[in-house]
């Protein structure tokens, strides 16, 4: 992976003491893999996922410090609360897609974020994960408050990116789209 303007890194980069990028933030360039794909010859909704996981996993590590290091040193970790997915376009064995991450809100402990995956042979929003996460104290396994470290970095995150025009897909209802002149009723 090579450095890129805004914001993917080298692998294993820590950028606890960079400023954040006024755009959603790269976290990673990928490949669908041959073990995403399915009988229908295109990657399997399950690893649109896992491909969004993966990313934010190194992102949050890597830009805000919530990962194994954290869990060591404090004893918390974050677990996600919700995700609401949109499959927008199709991914084929050995696309390239790019992981952007956009901070949309966050308090003490927890934090909303859109994360999306981005074709880079057309450029395409193939998929968005929009989730909620929370710091939890691993030995109560409850809910706390993050690190002052961690939360620091995340309200910094979320002064450059409060500017940012909200994606359509967050906060979008799952529902049937129709015509005005569809009523619902089967034509067969």
């Amino acid at each position: 992976m090579t450095e890129q303007a805004n914001g993917a890194r080298k692998s294993g980069a820590l950028r606890l003491n960079e400023p954040f990028p006024r755009t959603p933030v790269l976290c990673e360039r990928a490949k669908v893999r041959p073990e995403w794909i399915d009988y229908n010859d295109h990657m399997n909704i399950g690893y649109y996922l896992i491909a969004i996981d993966l990313a934010t996993d190194r992102f949050f590590e890597d830009w805000i410090g919530v990962g194994p290091d954290m869990a060591t040193a404090h004893g918390k970790g974050s677990f996600v609360l919700q995700t609401h997915m949109h499959f927008l376009r199709e991914m084929r064995l050995d696309d390239e897609f790019d992981a952007h991450i956009q901070l949309l809100d966050c308090d003490a402990k927890r934090w909303r974020y859109i994360a999306t995956l981005t074709r880079v042979s057309d450029g395409a929003k193939a998929a968005t994960a929009e989730q909620i996460a929370m710091c939890v104290d691993h030995s109560t396994r409850r809910s706390a408050p993050l690190p002052e470290t961690q939360r620091r970095r995340l309200e910094q995150m979320m002064d450059a990116h409060r500017s940012l025009p909200v994606p359509p897909e967050v906060g979008a209802p799952l529902a049937i789209r129709r015509a005005p002149s569809d009523n619902g009723e089967s034509k067969a």
